[in-house]
């Protein structure tokens, strides 16, 4: 095994960015259509795993709260984007039809198109959804990733009856490939859910984990986390169930510059570690004392959806109590937190997911 380094201070996995959050992760619900003639686009740049050309065949979102009469249904298209603006040219190009059974409140839907679709990584698209029969009083939310920061692109829109940018509300959608793999709308998300972990140390369980398995050794220094650590904890780099040497960062709550919300935070492990191919670790968050604090989750609908994510689908969620065995592993879900890596099996072409 030969270690590669990389120059300067590494590279975070997976990016604090794929969340999008100066906050706790946020499931938004700007996507509303409720009158004939509506629509809403999801707009953004397709990636596919590894960058290779792909053919997709299937669009998976969720559905937020719904109102809906008895003949109800949708279109789900994919349509080019017009040359001189943001909007979509409103030509469909491949599509299916949610029927009214399946449209339902607060659930995931993954349909399948019609006609597949080549693209290559970077292929520019809207996906766009619209009322193929309305009925009066009819209100269907599609859910978007929120965020606070200035994002410019991607983005979605919405037209009522001219198109609008929905500030503050990315694309949250996958993109199913006809080989099993998925991606999404790069910048955006995939996630069906948002959740909110408070617990202290008398809790059960008493730590909340990431669980990281790699098929290349890696070489770590230190990670991110988003959370309210209202109390003091330790972030804890766990070989199964024994902390590594140097693993260990405990965390003053007094030194947060902001105490009344979670916030992203990077911190430095004593040294560098080495995380072995096929080997499971656990970076966890354990409460020290009786104040709870609040940290995030996020999750998909299948353990798939995680492919195009930093860790790709082999990283997954677990949970233990007062020291003992970890819990099965959750892998449609992930904590809002991650590793900063500053090396690689040279010997491996590339990293993991994506």
């Amino acid at each position: 095994m030969s270690i590669v380094a990389l120059a300067g201070a590494g590279a975070s996995m997976p990016s604090v960015h794929t969340f999008l959050q100066q906050g706790p992760p946020v499931i938004a619900t700007a996507g509303l259509i409720d009158a004939a003639g509506e629509k809403l686009a999801f707009i953004g740049r397709v990636h596919t795993p590894r960058n290779l050309a792909k053919t997709f065949n299937k669009i998976g979102f969720g559905f937020g709260t719904i109102t809906k009469g008895g003949t109800t249904d949708i279109q789900v298209s994919v349509q080019d984007l017009l040359t001189t603006s943001f909007e979509p040219d409103e030509v469909v190009d491949q599509s299916f039809l949610v029927g009214n059974a399946n449209i339902v409140s607060n659930t995931w839907f993954e349909g399948t198109l019609g006609a597949t679709r080549a693209v290559s990584s970077g292929t520019e698209l809207a996906v766009v959804f619209e009322f193929s029969t309305f009925n009066v009083l009819d209100s269907i939310i599609i859910k978007s990733l929120g965020t606070s920061f200035g994002i410019s692109y991607p983005y979605s829109a919405s037209k009522s009856p001219t198109w609008v940018v929905n500030v503050g509300a990315l694309p949250n959608i996958a993109l199913g490939f006809d080989d099993g793999t998925y991606g999404y709308l790069e910048g955006g998300g995939i996630f069906t859910t948002s959740n909110t972990h408070t617990y202290n140390n008398a809790s059960t369980p008493d730590e909340h984990a990431l669980v990281i398995s790699n098929p290349v050794t890696i070489v770590v220094n230190g990670f991110w986390i988003l959370g309210d650590l209202d109390g003091n904890c330790d972030i804890v780099l766990y070989e199964g169930t024994t902390a590594m040497t140097g693993g260990t960062v405990t965390l003053d709550l007094d030194h947060r510059a902001n105490t009344t919300v979670g916030r992203v935070m990077y911190f430095p492990f004593p040294n560098e570690l080495t995380l072995v191919a096929g080997t499971t670790y656990y970076l966890a968050v354990k409460p020290t004392t009786a104040t709870s604090i609040n940290i995030y989750s996020v999750d998909v609908n299948a353990a798939a959806y995680w492919q195009p994510i930093g860790g790709g689908a082999d990283w997954g969620y677990s949970t233990r109590t007062d020291g003992g065995s970890w819990a099965a592993t959750t892998t449609t879900r992930r904590l809002v937190l991650g590793l900063q890596i500053v090396g690689w099996d040279g010997g491996s072409a590339r990293i993991i997911g994506g």
